[in-house]
């Protein structure tokens, strides 16, 4: 009735906004019994306010560029039939064929301009919702379906003069929408999203409707490559949006549409782009590439062996986004596996990427340092240079020292203003991997061991001194790695680390909260290594009240007990007996109040059943019984049998089974009157520690030992994965099975007659695989 009126009419679809979005927040959980009883009401205003037009310029744009109050009221709309066609479909499924009508007219009068972007997401996502519901299909006849496609997709589909700009002026905002995914607001990601739900429902029809107009686009293009670049453009993301069906960021797709001939289409239409470079348009090329990293699975070795040449020579365009997805395709190459082979072996080998490394260190490095001289620093080169350094170990031992003295000259660049932490992180990654390709090398001379040290001591020194608190965990990390692989000359170590021992003892070093994981891995480092010197420096009372204030803060009790460990196996126990009741007393006085805590239970254990293995049960059962008298058992009744099944990893477990086959057999507590009922439960659970670990064995043979996605920076605590020690088996020798046997063998010898009875109360599981283990050493209950 106001339509005459700018201003009424402003101010009432303003109001209705507003209204419909208050709709929106009531309905969100649950539809009201009284907007249920109205539904028909609102409906109806709905559907007129989508079919509304008005000429009046305040209604339609406030400044020509952004959506007028018109528009922003029917977006809203569209987005409140999203959460009907979603979560009310029963109520709203007779509304559903007027209003995918009135939206897709809606949509064919709107221009591509930018103004119309968020409209374009919420009818696109309103058709996409409708699409995905099960009562939708009658609406979706083949005309329905041509018009949708042909009139509403792929205009869309097409790239706008802004998104061109935003390719040239600001390439980091284009790369985090392409790759990142950032772009999930936009029209084109909507129209991706609707095809994707067209393709579920109706395979066959839109595969033929959108392949029609693949051929079509590629027609017109090929008359006119240069002008028409953009139909080829589309013409890619197009099948991308079509073949896609399921997809991971680690692997790319994994299941696509098998009515699309993936790798002939790119044979055809995309490897040629890659193959004109430097004469083919920039996008198209950042768009082949794309392709190429997307479909890695479902194409051929030869084919990525042909892409990844290119993308080496990629490497050096002067433009940006390109240079970048090249470097963003060789990261996704090097981790790609082959899943129908048994163990997954990876696509590409070492051996067939051997004879373009040089080339490929040189463009990555020129590309890193042209981007750094522009202030940019490329965090996708810097991960692709990271990935083909792990991915070729000793391979990449030629060019190791050249890219350490690099990297080295572009962290101390990087300390004076570090701005992006997941650059700095890779970067960190990168120096870890060489320093381990270096130190692996064989024969290992005194001057080449020292050459990490020269070329990294002094930045790593400038950075502690410098107090740069993002970088000092960093480095410590890589000091560590560098210390445990470290030659061992005279027992001690290198001399400037045998000068840092004290600063990294210093009470001060250990009030970074972020840095106390990295300070005990260079700890452990010291003990491993060189364990005699580090007791010749009178060092270990310090570290023991290192691992008393640890366990006293809920976040470091892990890390505390990761240090006390690393002194059980790498100390003897007369060196460090003198200190073994003040850790004991440290713990049970943190397990007598509120601290005891599962995971200081689990933590606790592992330590214990680590020091039983390694220096008696006997003995740590004295120690402990020193302090007070029954304590020990108290340990083993409340503690070790309710809580050792709870510790997880396989090495873990195995330490755990060893000290209990300990227990059991070499124990003379064990055997006392009052602990030995609890005998039986001890033997029921080691055997289901042995059986656990067995199963967890069978199935780490398929794990990927090359990590597919490395773990990237993290705000608190970032770990650098190729610094950080794989936890080592402390009995390499122990097979725990076999030693449970014998051992079980030795106490019936020394107790004739008692086991059987005992063995016969354990559960019938229990019985069979005690049996089997006799059987695998030749023995048997009738002969104990």
């Amino acid at each position: 009735s106001n339509t005459a009126n700018a201003e009424t009419l402003f101010n009432g679809l303003n109001l209705f906004k507003l209204l419909i979005s208050i709709h929106h927040s009531v309905c969100t959980v649950d539809l009201p019994t009284f907007i249920e009883d109205s539904l028909n009401i609102w409906m109806e205003n709905f559907l007129y306010i989508l079919n509304f037009e008005s000429t009046h310029q305040i209604v339609l744009s406030e400044d020509g560029t952004k959506p007028g109050i018109l528009i922003r009221t029917k977006t809203e709309i569209c987005k409140l039939l999203q959460l009907y066609a979603n979560k009310y479909d029963e109520d709203f499924g007779r509304y559903l064929a007027k209003f995918v009508e009135a939206i897709w007219n809606l949509l064919l009068k709107c221009d591509r301009s930018d103004q119309y972007d968020k409209i374009f997401f919420s009818g696109i996502g309103f058709l996409t919702c409708v699409c995905r519901s099960t009562s939708s299909s009658h609406i979706f006849n083949a005309n329905v379906l041509q018009v949708i496609i042909q009139q509403i997709l792929i205009p869309i589909i097409h790239l706008r003069e802004s998104d061109v700009e935003l390719f040239e002026d600001t390439p980091n905002d284009y790369i985090a929408r392409d790759i990142e995914g950032s772009d999930f607001q936009t029209p084109r990601r909507a129209a991706c999203e609707l095809i994707k739900a067209l393709r579920d429902k109706f395979k066959d029809q839109i595969t033929l409707i959108i392949g029609t107009h693949v051929e079509e686009m590629l027609k017109n293009y090929r008359l006119d490559p240069r002008k028409n670049w953009q139909a080829n453009e589309s013409a890619i993301y197009l099948v991308i949006a079509l073949s896609a069906v399921k997809s991971t960021v680690s692997r790319g797709v994994t299941t696509a549409n098998e009515l699309v001939p993936i790798q002939q289409f790119f044979i055809t239409n995309v490897l040629p782009e890659l193959q004109a470079f430097p004469n083919s348009n920039a996008i198209v090329v950042a768009t082949a590439l794309h392709f190429a990293a997307i479909f890695r699975a479902q194409l051929t070795v030869e084919v990525l062996l042909s892409v990844f040449n290119f993308a080496i020579n990629i490497l050096k365009a002067p433009n940006y986004v390109c240079a970048t997805y090249a470097a963003y395709f060789i990261d996704r190459i090097l981790t790609t596996r082959d899943y129908s082979k048994p163990k997954f072996p990876l696509k590409i080998s070492k051996e067939q990427i051997t004879n373009n490394l040089s080339d490929l260190f040189t463009n990555l490095f020129n590309l890193l340092e042209a981007h750094f001289n522009q202030r940019q620093e490329n965090e996708y080169v810097m991960r692709a240079i990271l990935r083909v350094v792990n991915f070729s170990q000793q391979t990449a031992l030629a060019h190791c020292q050249n890219l350490l003295s690099k990297f080295s000259a572009v962290l101390s660049t990087v300390c004076k203003n570090p701005s992006n932490p997941h650059f700095n992180h890779y970067l960190f990654e990168t120096l870890a991997a060489l320093v381990r390709i270096w130190y692996a090398q064989q024969p290992l001379t005194t001057e080449a061991a020292l050459f990490p040290e020269k070329i990294l001591f002094p930045i790593f020194e400038a950075i502690l001194q410098s107090d740069i608190s993002e970088f000092i965990p960093y480095v410590l990390q890589i000091m560590a790695t560098m210390l445990e692989a470290s030659p061992c000359i005279n027992n001690q170590p290198p001399t400037a680390f045998a000068a840092l021992l004290p600063g990294i003892l210093h009470p001060v070093m250990w009030e970074r909260k972020p840095a106390i994981p990295a300070l005990v891995q260079v700890l452990q480092a010291y003990l491993r290594k060189f364990a005699s010197w580090v007791l010749a420096q009178n060092q270990i009372e310090s570290i023991v009240k290192i691992f008393t204030q640890l366990i006293n803060t809920s976040k470091s009790i892990q890390d505390g007990f990761y240090l006390i460990e690393t002194i059980v196996s790498s100390v003897s126990k007369e060196n460090f007996d003198a200190w073994i009741s003040s850790i004991f007393t440290a713990i049970f006085a943190k397990m007598s109040g509120s601290a005891k805590t599962p995971q200081f239970i689990r933590c606790f254990l592992i330590f214990l059943c680590l020091f039983m293995a390694k220096h008696s049960a006997n003995y740590v059962a004295l120690k402990i019984e020193s302090l007070q008298k029954g304590l020990f058992k108290m340990v083993i009744n409340s503690l070790l049998l309710q809580h050792i099944l709870s510790v997880n990893g396989i090495i873990e477990r195995k330490i755990c089974a060893i000290a209990c086959t300990q227990l059991l057999t070499q124990s003379s507590i064990m055997l006392e009157a009052d602990l030995f009922p609890s005998w039986n439960n001890l033997l029921e659970i080691t055997i289901k520690l042995l059986a656990c670990n067995q199963a967890k064995e069978d199935e780490i043979e398929c794990d990927l030992a090359l990590e597919e996605e490395l773990p990237g920076y993290e705000p608190t605590f970032s770990r650098l994965a190729l610094a950080n020690v794989t936890s080592a088996d402390p009995f390499p020798e122990i097979l725990p099975t076999t030693f449970l046997a014998n051992q079980i063998c030795a106490l019936a010898a020394q107790i004739p007659g008692q086991l059987p009875r005992q063995i016969e109360n354990l559960s019938a599981d229990g019985k069979k695989y005690l049996t089997d283990l006799l059987a695998s050493i030749g023995r048997s209950f009738a002969n104990l």
